[in-house]
């Protein structure tokens, strides 16, 4: 169960959680299958397809380096912490994006993070990209709703861009 916070069961098949803040509908999402998942301590839980669990293996600790990187920056950076009680990443195959941001979770291209063959140092910024891309939704993706976007979506897509490129910076050194 992937949810903005930790939420436990006392029966089979039901989850009880706390209640949240307001959220704007486009941060909620759901996404089911049978994954696996891989969890350090301190890191967010990243959750894929069963099949590409040896390609995970490899690529998810990086990925999760560079979310704490981006975490840690973006919190200096905002001087707020991070917003939400956890944080997951969820790795969907053939997404029609590189990534979209949920409350506390973001969902990513499998295919941008599980690479095929030997990773180049191309391949890695560009995985960096939309990861860090997405977590700076985080810090202020929820006070952006349909009423306030007229007008507004080109200047909070010109912050984000502007934010990424200086925390990848930060986060990768060349």
């Amino acid at each position: 169960m992937i949810s903005n916070t930790t939420g436990k069961t006392s029966t089979p098949n039901v989850w009880e959680f706390p209640e949240t803040l307001p959220l704007p509908t486009y941060l909620v999402a759901f996404a089911a299958g049978p994954f696996q998942k891989i969890t350090l301590a301190g890191e967010p839980t990243v959750y894929f397809r069963k099949s590409q669990l040896a390609r995970a293996e490899q690529e998810v600790p990086e990925l999760q380096e560079i979310r704490a990187k981006g975490i840690k920056f973006l919190s200096d950076f905002f001087a707020q912490p991070y917003p939400f009680p956890k944080y997951d990443m969820v790795l969907i195959p053939s997404m029609a994006y590189d990534g979209m941001e949920h409350a506390s979770a973001t969902f990513l291209r499998e295919e941008s993070v599980l690479f095929r063959t030997a990773t180049t140092h191309s391949d890695i910024l560009d995985r960096d990209i939309p990861t860090l891309h997405e977590l700076t939704h985080q810090w202020f993706g929820d006070l952006v709703t349909t009423e306030s976007l007229r007008g507004r979506v080109e200047n909070t897509v010109g912050r984000i861009r502007v934010v990424k490129a200086v925390a990848k910076g930060s986060a990768r050194p060349r």
